[in-house]
Order: structure tokens, then sequence, then C-alpha cells
């Protein structure tokens, strides 16, 4: 038994090393999806020593981008406020200024009202918090269905290749791409339809 731990021990010491050496800096899309992640955000996996310096860098990414999407998001100039008067300049310029600053301070805080919020445990599912966490996380919801649906294997395409393999061949050369598709689709969502009766079951 202590052969096997000391086995193991030594395993994980060069899995580490080797992943310390081959992914030491992390990229901008992981620093993303991981500070989206609400299980993961505080980066409790990262060592002390670096741990503040990524998530700082995170948390300037995903300002970054939720301001990018804000803007993308907001109504066209020539939709304006019936109250602004275009002889009243200096009226003009100063409800711009103070819409801006509350806009930047809305901004702030759902960022910082969910980086606040403690980690969620390891068994909660990141899209299905967000999704019912929309309405407090309009714009944040909307950036993290985009980065977590990102697959982080190539293991699904792969195995929808092999299906099709198996189903293209020399003797079905008849079949159209439009049943091709309908097939795979069949076949890869099997468990989430019921196609078939349950089993009846003799008492």
């Amino acid at each position: 038994m202590n052969n096997f731990e000391g086995l193991l021990k030594k395993v994980h010491a060069a899995i580490y090393l080797s992943l310390e050496k081959l992914w030491n800096v992390p990229s901008e899309l992981t620093l993303v999806t991981t500070i989206l992640d609400p299980r993961m955000k505080s980066f409790p996996f990262v060592k002390d020593l670096y741990r503040r310096e990524q998530k700082a860098n995170a948390e300037s990414l995903l300002s970054n981008l939720y301001t990018q999407l804000k803007h993308d998001l907001e109504l066209p100039e020539d939709i304006r406020s019936p109250i602004l008067d275009d002889d009243d300049d200096e009226f003009e310029r100063m409800w711009a200024s103070n819409q801006q600053s509350t806009q930047t301070a809305d901004n702030d805080n759902e960022i910082m009202r969910y980086l606040r919020c403690p980690d969620e445990p390891k068994n909660v599912d990141p899209l299905l918090w967000w999704r019912d966490h929309k309405s407090s996380y309009p714009i944040l919801s909307k950036l993290a269905r985009k980065y977590l649906s990102i697959p982080s294997t190539s293991v699904p395409s792969e195995r929808l290749f092999s299906d099709a393999g198996n189903h293209i061949s020399a003797k079905r050369t008849r079949l159209t791409p439009d049943l091709v598709d309908r097939i795979l689709f069949l076949k890869r969502n099997s468990m989430c339809i019921p196609i078939f009766p349950p089993l009846e079951t003799n008492n």
C-alpha cells in the first residue's frame, strides 16, 4: 500500500511539473472563463503567490468585455431622451455627463456584486447558475453563455465523426445529407428524447 501511495505521489508530481512547464502562462480566454465560472472565480486552485495577479488580470479582461458588450447593446444615438433641450447645450452636457457616470457605476456594481458573492459548490452547473441569476446580472450572463459554452475537449466532435462513419458506408450510398443529419441527431440525443416506449416489467 505504501509503495502504491508513493507511486501516486510521483505521478502527481510529474503531471504538475508538466502542466507548469507547458501551461505556465494562462491565456486570456482561460482567465475569462475561470472568472465567469461561479465555482472558480476566486481562483482557489492557483498558488497564493500568483492568485492576486491572475485574478486582477481576469477582472480587467472581464471589465473590458463587459464595457464592449454593454456598448453594443445600447440603443442607437438617434433615440434620445425627450427631456434634452437642443437650445440648452450646458444642460445637455450636464445631463449626459450624469447619465454616463450613472452607467459606469451600474457596470461596476454588476461586476463587483458578482465578485463579492462566495464561490459556489463544485457540483453546481455554471450554465444553470447563470440562467437562474440572469435577472441579477443581465450583461454578465450573456458573456457567461458565450464563454462557458466553449467545449473544453474535442471528444464530442470526434464521437460524432465516428457515428457518421458508422452510418455512411458502401451499402448505404442512397442516404441524403438531411436524413444523415436527422439520424445523427437522434443518435446523439436518444437519452434526452423519449423516442422508445418504456420497457414492460413482469411482476
